[in-house]
């Protein structure tokens, strides 16, 4: 798990598992998850491939770097950015031709303009998900760049305590209550403040397989511009 504020956590991945992602063996606990991650970072390089004026990319939030280095493989200069020192450094030890910087979005910092900005699982950890998008389209977005937006879930108005009760109970459980107070549930009424588009959305059937079999929803992809 990531925590924000430079706190240190520990890692549960090795740098050689790391080194993998999204591939995971079989026997993971994780397995179903990584194969939806991985659908995921598939779907962020079609989209990119369909538009090649896009050179540059900046992750926020980009963890021990996985996502920054498949993006980088189809040919893109990525940056990787996040506040958690411990997954940076395996990051930079384990992808060592991609570039991670050490930076609050919201601080000065050295980080420049891209041309697409990337949330993979990562805007949960910002309380306002409206201003922060606004920022980003501010200070870190080139004219004609796209921000996108993976893995992170939205809810309707209705789900959103239920939600929050989920993750305070899900961090108990794991014996790191504090884990809740850094993560924030984002209304689906976010993007009613953005030109955007919704590449993958949940159908009910999945919505009904996954409480049935309590396994994970494919994960939503939003592009805003």
């Amino acid at each position: 798990f990531r925590a924000r504020g430079g706190t240190s956590v520990e890692i549960s991945n090795t740098d050689a598992e790391v080194s993998r992602l999204p591939v995971i063996g079989r026997s993971s606990l994780h397995y179903k998850e990584w194969l939806l991650r991985k659908e995921t970072a598939v779907s962020i390089s079609n989209i990119l491939q369909k538009k090649p004026q896009f050179k540059s990319l900046l992750d926020i939030g980009c963890g021990n770097g996985w996502m920054c280095n498949f993006l980088a493989q189809q040919g893109l200069k990525v940056t990787g950015t996040d506040i958690n020192t411990v997954e940076l450094e395996q990051a930079h030890r384990v992808f060592n031709k991609v570039k991670f910087v050490y930076a609050n979005i919201f601080e000065e910092n050295t980080l420049e303009k891209y041309d697409v900005v990337l949330f993979s699982a990562s805007l949960h950890y910002f309380p306002d998900a409206v201003e922060t998008i606004q920022h980003v389209k501010r200070n870190y977005l080139n004219e004609n760049g796209i921000i996108l937006i993976a893995d992170t879930r939205f809810y309707a108005a209705h789900e959103l305590e239920g939600a929050k009760q989920r993750s305070v109970n899900y961090y108990q459980k794991i014996g790191v209550p504090d884990m809740a107070t850094h993560y924030f549930h984002h209304s689906i009424d976010t993007f009613r403040h953005f030109k955007h588009q919704v590449i993958r959305k949940k159908t009910i059937f999945e919505t009904l397989l996954s409480k049935l079999k309590n396994q994970p929803l494919p994960f939503q992809l939003f592009v805003i511009s």
